[in-house]
């Protein structure tokens, strides 16, 4: 897991308000992290008007999912898209699960996903493209594939291969190299999550919320996040009789 950490003042009697980012530091990290979907996204701001944003001409529009509806498995979230696409059938485009944020597995896959979340055929004046099933957007566990652990997967899974190409390695990796590559993989989404705050003090957490702001800036998505007790989920979720 990662270690997510709060702003000092949670020490004290009476929380403050966290300090805001700097939101060109905010914007410089964004492109960092993801360098091809800001390229092809470009600078130019989401078309205010319409259900669905979109950047540039009708010849050569490229949009992003305008609302996506968050859930962890078994919180119903087929249950509530079926409703959406039953009482909207003609405003509504439901997406498929590749149109969640962060979904792809490097980085050209987000320009790929601007390029093809949103069918062309969309008429973004009068159609919600929506995203009904996005199950790990904002998860934080390395074991649902996302991209707020890209740091982290980029140096984990290399340190390991490294280990298991040799055989006397592969066989004491899961009790002792294991580890050490976790670790290391740990320190460096650390140090790549770490956003310097304005005014200074401390470091700033960067999770896949601020991800998002950069990326649609003044045209925010819709979400709608469905919430389930664990303990009324553990008989489904686990599979337990």
């Amino acid at each position: 897991r990662y270690r997510i950490r709060p702003p000092a003042s949670v020490a004290h009697t009476h929380m403050q308000p966290h300090p805001l980012p700097d939101e060109a530091a905010l914007s410089a990290l964004a492109r960092r992290w993801e360098p091809a979907l800001f390229a092809a996204r470009t600078d130019a701001p989401f078309d205010p008007a319409g259900l669905t944003p979109c950047i540039g001409t009708p010849a050569g529009r490229r949009c992003a999912p305008g609302a996506f509806v968050l859930g962890a498995w078994q919180t119903g979230t087929k249950h509530l898209a079926a409703l959406l696409r039953a009482s909207h059938p003609e405003a509504l485009v439901p997406l498929g699960n590749g149109a969640c944020w962060g979904q792809w597995k490097n980085d050209e896959g987000g320009r790929r996903w601007l390029e093809r979340a949103v069918p062309a055929s969309l008429d973004p004046s009068a159609q919600l493209a929506a995203a009904l099933h996005c199950h790990a957007t904002l998860q934080f566990y390395p074991d649902s594939a996302h991209r707020f652990h890209k740091w982290w997967e980029e140096s984990y899974w290399p340190c390991k291969k490294r280990c298991t190409d040799v055989p006397a390695c592969e066989k004491t990796y899961y009790e002792k190299e294991m580890w050490t590559c976790k670790a290391a993989a740990l320190r460096a989404h650390d140090a790549a999550v770490d956003l310097p705050t304005v005014p200074a003090g401390g470091a700033f957490n960067f999770t896949t919320p601020w991800l998002l702001r950069s990326f649609y800036g003044s045209r925010p998505p819709r979400l709608i996040a469905l919430l389930r007790s664990p303990i009324d989920r553990l008989p489904r979720g686990l599979f337990c009789p």
